[in-house]
């Protein structure tokens, strides 16, 4: 294979890798911000609710029903502005923009197409397919416009953080308004001609079973993709209403033909618990999950199952666009049609010929559909129960799985969510790879788990200069106590915190640590300088980085910053960048493990930085003369740049006696002292040379 089919296999690899990784934070920004909308659509659902049963009382409280339903329209006008700011605003923080001005944007773009008033049931779908799908495009692109200086740059340094992320957002955004005009124009125009059409597929009269399967499939495939059905296929739901006023007409006359296929059939023995049977689904969860989560959605979901109103899981587990629930979803009510038209046609059960509000109590809306008909509340419970058995295979699945698993580590005041998507990527071998990562992935939630025992806690281990023994500051080590108080190290759990993504949450947790005991010591009458270890992710994470930069400015000038030497070679004009920053703002910069990776010789020169701290691998060499000869070489190469030097390790006389005395060196090691707490330091050398007095 030659050097540039390398590089286009490569190329194509790390491509597809990343297209699969925005994808998928994509659809789990969708289906997170669904969630937050949850509470809109079940409020909505029960005012139709209320609406409904006060409308079958006398006339005099008719107004009443009338205002519910008309509180009912204006609030799901507003749901996709709703659904589309909270979808917004979870994609912010995958591109790591200002999350509450990302989503007004995102209002304000979706409202060119859409006034915020009510409008037809017809546009509402198309409405609802725009609210999620225009987040998808136009955040990456308003990220893209963002990064570009000459664009997003007010120049409002001294208006405060949020002002000036505001500000900066207005060109951005004026920006990524035309092309997403273009895409959501050519889109609305390919949604016409799917949403706008004739009812034409079967007959109803002829072929009730083709004409109840495909309204089935329509609304369950429509709705897995956060179409509402009713409102898309309000054409063929006026078939069904059509033939709903037939059937009562005839009933009421003793004469005519009842029509089983209609209105309160589909209510009443196919969409039991609302769109897809759910209520089946409830039941299915309640037998076949021990997930705490999964049961803790579907208890709630009951009481609300039960008079067809579903949302809590079509957004909630979710169903829409979550595939493994797909074929169940379409599958249980399609079903339903055929066994209970069946069940009509063997005389099993009447014909459903009385209009019921679709938010009727499930059982009840059949008795009163089949005018009394015990048999129809029995044909539901059958139904329930078939549905349940199509739906068990994914929810067990679904179970054993745990897809969605959250672990909280009260320490740290951070918690782990697992990446759905991470487990079921694409690979060459899936089968050997599917496992090798489920167990992986089994392995870091147990360790996590774990973790939220522990106790995590911030050490200190002196330094001391060398020409006068006198401590010149300290380095910050963070530790964790188990629930049987030992005592553990960072190469216990920092491979596990790394794995999880939340390193950035421990150098957060660590600096506020930090700027706390050193408050603690000032009040004592002591100071000295503190060394904290920043992590690459953190240091490449503007929102975190903002965060920790302000929380040490109380101690500006006494706090330094801790990098690796490999640090220095990822993304090494953005690492400049945050560097220069960083130095601007009067904190050190310290190359930790000087001398163990790679070479940053060449770097040392072209970034901020303040001191090297040698490995203690050096020291160990001092043993031999090539050891001393290179840690010679080191420090004369510290001395040429101007760089101070903190060497790590030192054990014993002998290896001190072997560095020279300067007072751009200083000592770290158990010569002097091991890490210890914050009061010890205080307590063992607050009343000699090693602490200098603050002013009072």
């Amino acid at each position: 294979m030659t050097p540039s089919e390398v590089g286009d296999k490569f190329f194509n690899k790390a491509w597809w890798n990343a297209t699969k990784f925005h994808f998928s934070q994509s659809l789990r920004a969708v289906r997170e911000g669904m969630l937050w909308v949850v509470p809109c659509l079940v409020f909505s659902s029960m005012l139709l609710f209320a609406g409904s049963m006060i409308s079958i009382f006398p006339n005099g409280v008719l107004e009443w029903a009338d205002t519910l339903f008309e509180l009912n329209r204006n609030l799901m006008s507003m749901f996709p502005y709703l659904l589309t700011s909270s979808i917004a605003y979870m994609l912010a923080l995958h591109y790591n923009l200002p999350r509450p001005p990302t989503a007004i944007i995102s209002i304000a773009l979706l409202s060119i197409y859409f006034p915020l008033s009510p409008s037809d049931e017809i546009s509402a779908a198309v409405k609802i397919v725009l609210a999620i799908i225009t987040p998808l495009y136009s955040i990456p692109l308003l990220c893209f416009f963002n990064k570009i200086n000459w664009i997003k740059e007010f120049g409002y340094d001294r208006a405060g953080n949020t002002l000036k992320e505001s500000l900066n957002l207005i060109l951005p955004s004026l920006f990524t308004a035309l092309p997403v005009i273009a895409i959501s124009t050519g889109i609305i125009s390919l949604m016409a001609c799917f949403v706008h059409f004739e009812p034409i597929l079967v007959n109803f009269e002829d072929d009730p079973y083709q004409f109840g399967m495909a309204f089935s499939v329509l609304n369950s495939a429509m709705w897995f993709f956060g179409i509402h059905g009713y409102h898309a296929l309000l054409p063929l739901v006026e078939v069904l209403r059509d033939a709903m006023t037939m059937t009562s007409t005839n009933f009421i006359a003793g004469e005519g033909e009842l029509l089983p296929m209609n209105l309160a059939f589909m209510g009443s023995f196919v969409f039991i618990g609302g769109s897809g049977a759910t209520l089946s689904l409830i039941l299915a969860c309640l037998l076949f999950t021990k997930n705490k989560s999964l049961r803790a959605i579907t208890i709630a979901a009951i009481p609300f199952g039960l008079i067809n109103v579903n949302e809590i899981l079509l957004f909630g587990l979710p169903i829409i666009l979550n595939p493994r629930l797909f074929f169940p979803f379409l599958l249980a009510p399609t079903i339903n049609v055929v066994t209970s038209l069946l069940a009509i046609d063997a005389g099993f059960v009447s014909v459903p010929s009385i209009a019921v509000p679709f938010v009727s109590p499930v059982f009840f809306n059949a008795l009163m559909a089949t005018n009394g008909d015990f048999g129809g509340v029995i044909l539901q419970f059958v139904n329930v129960l078939i549905g349940a058995a199509i739906y068990a295979p994914a929810i067990k699945k679904l179970d054993a799985q745990l897809s969605d698993k959250t672990i909280s580590i009260d320490s740290l005041d951070t918690t782990y969510a697992r990446c759905k998507e991470k487990a079921n990527a694409l690979c060459d071998d899936p089968i050997g790879q599917a496992a090798e990562e489920r167990k992986a992935q089994v392995a870091l939630e147990n360790a996590l788990e774990e973790m939220n025992s522990k106790e995590f806690f911030v050490e200190y281990q002196p330094q001391f200069s060398r020409v006068d023994g006198r401590l010149v500051g300290c380095e910050a080590l963070v530790r964790a106590r188990s629930s049987k108080g030992e005592t553990e190290y960072p190469g216990q759990f920092m491979r596990w915190l790394e794995d999880g993504r939340l390193l950035k949450d421990l150098d957060l947790w660590v600096a506020r640590q930090v700027v706390s005991d050193m408050f603690m010591w000032e009040q004592e009458g002591y100071q000295t300088n503190v060394s904290v270890n920043i992590s690459p992710e953190t240091l490449l994470d503007d929102e975190f980085m903002s965060k920790i930069e302000l929380m040490v400015n109380a101690c500006k000038g006494r706090i330094s910053f801790e990098i690796t030497e490999n640090t220095m070679l990822k993304q090494g004009t953005r690492i400049g960048e945050v560097l220069g920053r960083i130095h601007n703002n009067g904190i050190k910069i310290s190359i930790d493990d000087f001398g163990t990776g790679y070479s940053a010789l060449g770097y040392l020169s072209n970034y901020d930085v303040d001191e090297i701290k040698i490995d203690r691998s050096f020291v160990q060499g001092l043993e031999n003369k090539k050891g001393k000869q290179v840690l010679m070489s080191l420090l004369n190469f510290a001395d040429q740049l101007g760089l101070s030097v903190v060497i790590e390790g030192v054990e014993d006389q002998k290896q001190l006696d072997a560095i020279p005395e300067s007072p751009q060196i200083t000592i770290q090691g158990w010569y002097y002292s091991k890490a210890i707490s914050k009061e010890a330091l205080l307590a063992d050398f607050g009343t000699k040379m090693c602490l200098n007095k603050a002013v009072k």
